[in-house]
This record gives structure tokens, sequence and C-alpha cells, in this order.
């Protein structure tokens, strides 16, 4: 099964890729990304490309690396906009969508008229921005910078950046709205599984830390210490969304728990319990693929595990029922 999956992605870079043609999309102007999700799956299903994706989100700098939470602007797609919904129109997108006050939000304007100053200001929907400061629209229309939530915003005050050119004509554009948290959210945990023998790949969200922090994932038993196993940093919205592997140490029958603390603090939180079970000799070989579907061109990843370590593998090519043939 493991080869004929992994070469079904090269048989399908084999056929000449069709050129993307202009659609309507289906997706708003901002698509917030879920687990599992791809910049190449996110393309395929708002009728775009991962090219034109990049270039609408410039602050993406790995286009392997997205999420959990991450809102992406969708090229060409105005819907959410306060404004008539013509995607022509200057429109303003903003990221992360909640935090608690003093939160740094990554501001981007489209379709504003070119090498023209404006003024980015944030504030309360209908009401002035209470801070605001002088920028310049880029030759292409556009604009990427940032501006902070007021140090004393309340708990679920909303809050909008516009950008607008001075004067009684000026192009003007308003975000969706940011709602402030109260800063005091408690750190959760959850994995899953929740059981399985050493080796084990979980799945860990974790949410409520602060954003773009440097953390310590560690596991031990329940109510004892514990072992720092990886480190990771929380995205813009403070949280963290990765696979960890139970460790090897890890002894059947036990019950243990995984944690998550900021570098440097004692701030740490704890996951459900995970069950170790038998000594993780016997499982199958698995192999899984993402995306499972896609135009021809389509980049596939793949991961297996439980394979024998150090073993020479075939890939192979061919349809269900046929003959395969073994490239390596």
């Amino acid at each position: 099964m493991f080869g004929f999956i992994c070469i079904v992605a090269l048989w399908i870079s084999a056929f000449p890729t069709a050129a993307h043609a202009a659609a309507q999309s289906p997706c708003q102007a901002t698509e917030t990304v879920v687990a599992g999700d791809t910049l190449r799956e996110i393309a395929n299903r708002c009728n775009t490309t991962v090219t034109e994706l990049l270039a609408a989100n410039p602050q993406i700098r790995n286009r392997n690396l997205i999420y959990p939470g991450q809102v992406l602007t969708i090229p060409g797609v105005n819907n959410e906009n306060p404004n008539n919904g013509n995607p022509t129109e200057a429109n303003v997108v903003i990221s992360p969508n909640s935090g608690p006050p003093s939160t740094v939000l990554s501001v981007t304007g489209r379709n504003f008229p070119p090498n023209t100053g404006v003024t980015v200001g944030i504030g309360e929907p209908e009401s002035e921005p209470v801070a605001s400061f002088d920028a310049t629209i880029s030759a292409n229309g556009t604009i990427n910078t940032q501006i902070a939530v007021p140090d004393d915003a309340q708990a679920n005050q909303q809050f909008i950046v516009v950008i607008y050119v001075p004067g009684q004509d000026g192009a003007r554009a308003t975000s969706q709205a940011f709602i402030t948290t109260s800063g005091e959210e408690d750190a959760s945990i959850t994995i899953a599984p929740t059981e399985g023998p050493p080796g084990t790949m979980v799945q860990l969200q974790a949410g409520g830390y602060p954003p773009n922090t440097q953390v310590e994932i560690g596991f031990g038993r329940v109510e004892s210490e514990y072992d720092v196993i990886a480190q990771a940093v929380t995205n813009a919205d403070g949280g963290l969304d990765r696979q960890v592997r139970v460790p090897s140490f890890a002894e059947p029958t036990d019950r243990f728990v995984f944690a998550v603390v900021p570098t440097g603090t004692s701030d740490e939180a704890f996951s459900n319990v995970f069950t170790v079970t038998g000594d993780g000799q016997s499982r199958d070989p698995q192999v899984t693929i993402s995306p499972r579907s896609g135009p021809p061109g389509s980049n596939v990843q793949l991961a297996v595990r439980d394979f024998p370590g150090n073993t020479r593998i075939s890939y192979g090519l061919g349809v269900p029922g046929g003959q395969l043939l073994d490239l390596f």
C-alpha cells in the first residue's frame, strides 16, 4: 500500500498542469486555517493558486508552515468587507481577530491608489480612531503594516482598523472586527488519541498562551515530574497545534500527561491523561497523504510510520487492481 499511494502523487504530476482559470470564489474575503489545512487545499477550495495566496499573504514566510487560527486573505474576494463587495474596491484585513489588550495586529490593505499617502487608524466601530499614523501605499496598491490594540481596552470591546486617503473623496476601507479578550484566559491542552504504545504519535492542541512565545513540551507521569521532549513557538493567537511522539521510556499500563510551559517560567498546564498500552513492537505500517484530492500538478505530502527501521523501500505506480511499476 505504501508504494502505491506514494506514486499516485508522482503520476499526477506527470500530466500537464491545467492553467488556472479565473472563477468566482466560494470563499469569503478571509479564510481561517483549521487543523490539517495546507495552502494547496485552501487554494483548491477557493478557486485560486498557492502563488496567488502567497502574494496576498506576505506574512507567510514558509509555504509549508501555516497554523490553525491563522487568518488568510483570499485574493480577488471582498465579500466580508463592509464596503459594497466589489473586489476592485479598497479593502483591509487584520490578523489575529481576537486577543488581549496591547495585541499587535498585522494589517494588509489592498486596491488603494498606488504611491499615495494614507492614514492608518484603530478604534471602535462607528467612532473616531483612538490611535493613528501616516503611511504610504506601495506601487502595486497594497500596504502591509502593524498597529497595536490600546492598552486600556476592555474585555469584549471591539476594534476595527481603518485605512483612508485624507480628503473628502479619498479611498477608505475598514477591517473586520477585533474582539478584545481579558488577557487572563487559562491555558489549556488537549491530546488525541488518549492511549497507545510507546512511539504513538499524538496530536497536541494548546491555547491561552502568550502569542509568538517559545514553549517547552513535557511528558511525565500523572502528579509527578516531567521530562522536556520538544520545543515550539505559539502562533499569533497564543495557540499551538503539533504532533509529538510518546517517548520510548513510557511503561505500559502507566498513566502520563503532556505539559506545555513558556520557556523560563513555571506557568505550566497539563493535558488530559494518556494511558500507555503494549510495547509498541507489533503495530502495522501506516501511510497517510494530504491532500487526498486535487488537480493535475498537485503536491502531495506523505507520512509513513511503523515500517522497519533502516530498510530500503520501493515505490510503485499504478491503479487499483492494476500492475505496479517499481521505480527503485
